[in-house]
């Protein structure tokens, strides 16, 4: 999952492999489903900004391979909208890789050589494991980390076994529209003096405002105990924060907003989930859920950069949103 403004985490070890017949599922009947390597691209142009040459421009990685989980192959060549394609051994996974704009051209050449090459199952990317070496001697060092990513679909629910108790769930349509009748006076200044500490007191304010995207906030007790937001968002897609309050673990609150964040967009943007290897609890939201995996976003960055993504404002109008 993406938390206040960290995106990615520590390498990844273990490949999961979705049947392509339960992603097909996860669409209307007769509607031809995207690839999990077309979603995946497009949740790299909602992570990062590209230049008019399709490279990484503003706060993001070095290089990012974003790798399949379904199998795909295909032929080496040149991808659509900057992205490098590769093709990968049969059953591998097909990856789509993007450079940063501060990368000189013939290095950018070689790491999408590399990225064409296969891979040993359980091992990143052969950009990754060896591009490092190539970046170092002209960008300096680097960290590689992964972060698996899941569609996360508008009409997710979470499962009726997660027992809420007296949690509330609000939504930023109910606080804005009056959607909601349990927001009353004292809920609305709950909120408003609820930052967690992970916001600052402006972002939290642009926050409840809605001038940050779609939100989801789960209360109890008087306090605030667990929230969904949209970090980073583009006009095909959005990620989404998760954020639960410690003590309040283990109840299923992150994967209640999680499903109620979702529904408050409106049809026709994807909608994305990513964690990191070693965060457990955070898998197990996706699992709850029933979240899909697409693969996973790899990524070579400067130390200290690992979770850096687009700064942009939230430009659409949320009246519309359940």
């Amino acid at each position: 999952m993406i938390r206040h403004r960290a995106v990615g985490g520590s390498d990844i070890a273990v490949r999961a492999r979705a049947a392509p017949d339960r992603f097909a599922r996860m669409y209307d009947q007769g509607q031809e489903p995207p690839s999990p390597l077309s979603l995946l691209r497009v949740e790299m142009e909602v992570l990062w900004d590209l230049d008019e040459r399709g490279r990484l421009t503003g706060p993001a990685p070095l290089l990012a391979v974003a790798e399949s989980d379904a199998g795909e192959t295909g032929e080496s060549g040149a991808g659509e909208g900057g992205f490098g394609k590769s093709g990968g051994a049969e059953g591998a996974g097909e990856c789509a890789v993007l450079v940063g704009a501060g990368v000189p051209d013939d290095l950018a050449e070689s790491l999408e050589r590399l990225a064409a090459m296969p891979s040993p199952p359980g091992l990143p990317p052969v950009a990754i494991s060896r591009g490092a070496a190539l970046l170092a001697g002209v960008c300096g060092p680097t960290v590689a980390s992964a972060a698996p990513s899941y569609l996360v679909r508008a009409d997710t629910a979470y499962p009726s076994g997660i027992r809420i108790g007296g949690t509330r769930i609000v939504t930023h349509a109910g606080l804005a529209n009056g959607g909601d009748r349990s927001l009353d006076s004292g809920t609305a200044g709950l909120l408003g003096g609820g930052n967690p500490g992970d916001w600052s007191p402006s972002e939290w304010r642009d926050l409840l405002a809605g001038r940050l995207g779609p939100w989801a906030v789960a209360y109890e007790k008087g306090q605030i105990v667990a929230v969904c937001h949209t970090p980073v968002a583009s006009a095909h897609g959005a990620e989404a924060g998760v954020w639960t309050r410690p003590g309040f673990r283990g109840r299923g609150l992150a994967a209640a907003v999680t499903a109620r964040w979702a529904g408050t967009f409106p049809p026709g943007r994807h909608l994305f989930y990513s964690t990191t290897s070693d965060n457990r609890s955070s898998q197990r939201v996706a699992a709850r859920l029933g979240l899909l995996p697409l693969g996973r976003v790899w990524r070579l960055s400067r130390p200290g950069e690992e979770g850096t993504h687009a700064e942009r404002p939230w430009p659409y109008d949320l009246a519309g949103s359940a």
